[in-house]
C-alpha cells in the first residue's frame, strides 16, 4: 500500500478492500491495483475479518483517512499509510 500512496494513487478502504480479495473490478483496474504485491492474498479470508482489520488500522492510527474534494465539490474519504 505504501508504494501505491507514494504514487499518488488515491485509496478508498473500499479499494484497499477488494485488492487484498483479489477482485477485477474497474476501480481497481484503473489504478493498476492488480499489480502490488499483496493483491489477492485474502481471497479466502472472510469479508467481515478483512473489514474489522481495515477498521482495527484506521483505529490505531496505522492507516490515516483523508478527504479530498472532487471537480463536483463532493468530499470523498481515502486512506493512506500513517506517515510519522
Amino acid at each position: 500500500m505504501d508504494t501505491v500512496c507514494r504514487e499518488n494513487v488515491n485509496l478508498t478502504a473500499k479499494d484497499l478492500f477488494d485488492a487484498y480479495r483479489g477482485a477485477n473490478n474497474d476501480a481497481i483496474r484503473k489504478k493498476s491495483l492488480q499489480k502490488v504485491e499483496y493483491y489477492g492474498a485474502g481471497k479466502g479470508l472472510d469479508s467481515v475479518l478483512i473489514d474489522r482489520v481495515i477498521q482495527h488500522c484506521l483505529a490505531w492510527s496505522i492507516l490515516d483517512g483523508y478527504e479530498k474534494q472532487n471537480s463536483a465539490g463532493y468530499s470523498n474519504e481515502f486512506v493512506q499509510v500513517r506517515r510519522e
